[in-house]
């Protein structure tokens, strides 16, 4: 799998080559699959530039919460529909919220 990551091969001839749909070669690649694997240092920068590119939090566009929220409603013992209802957002945002499924990033 590491020799996937880091063949430069057109992803139908290396799925080709290893007997895998180029679904999966896509998979190896984007580290979505055998993430156990050890990464060398080109694999490291590879997935620290597209963790840097993913939209998550106040940094995707149709965010209606901020850290400061995600902070509040991890505190608010309330139940999920009523706080949902005031933040505008629905009650499976905030079980995820507070079993931390998104939001992760914030403390």
């Amino acid at each position: 799998m590491l020799e996937i990551r880091s063949d430069v091969r057109a992803h139908e001839t290396i799925a080709a080559a290893y007997g895998i749909s180029k679904a999966q070669v896509s998979l190896i690649k984007r580290f979505e699959e055998w993430r156990h694997l050890p990464l060398n240092a080109s694999d490291r920068e590879v997935l620290e530039r597209r963790i840097e590119r993913e939209a998550r939090g106040q940094r995707y566009p149709h965010s209606k919460l901020t850290p400061d929220d995600v902070r509040a409603i991890r505190g608010d013992g309330r139940r999920q529909k009523d706080i949902a209802s005031d933040y505008g957002v629905r009650q499976g945002v905030i079980s995820a919220i507070k079993t931390q499924k998104i939001w992760k990033h914030v403390a």
